[in-house]
This record gives structure tokens, sequence and C-alpha cells, in this order.
């Protein structure tokens, strides 16, 4: 039940800001670089969400460790 209380920022927006948000990012992408930006978007969340999830403390990354 608590899982069902936890919503993103997103989801308590209007459904017409939602539309609106979509509408403007189809001035400047078109249709299938739109489904591309919205599936990133997707995998970087969850990502995050797992992160969180796991209780996983940011910064321990340095560019390059890993050659």
């Amino acid at each position: 039940a608590a899982a069902r209380h936890q919503r993103d920022d997103r989801q308590h927006l209007g459904a017409g800001a939602q539309l609106q948000d979509r509408e403007n990012a189809a001035r400047h992408f078109e249709e299938s670089e739109l489904a591309q930006l919205i599936a990133a978007i997707t995998v970087i969340n969850a990502w995050n969400r797992f992160g969180v999830t796991c209780r996983m403390a940011p910064g321990h990354y340095q560019p390059g460790q890993y050659k």
C-alpha cells in the first residue's frame, strides 16, 4: 500500500501540463526522436529509483576509473 502512495512529482501535474510539455517538445523533435528521448528519461528515472531504493550514495565514480 505504501508503494502506491509514492508518486513521481510528474504524476501530480495535471494532464494539461503534460500535454503542453509534449506539444512543446514536438516542435523541436521528430516523433522517433521524442520516443528515444522518452525512453532515455525512463531509463534514467528507473536507475535513480533503483539507487534510492538500495540507498546508494552518489559521488563515488571518478571519470576514467574504469579503463
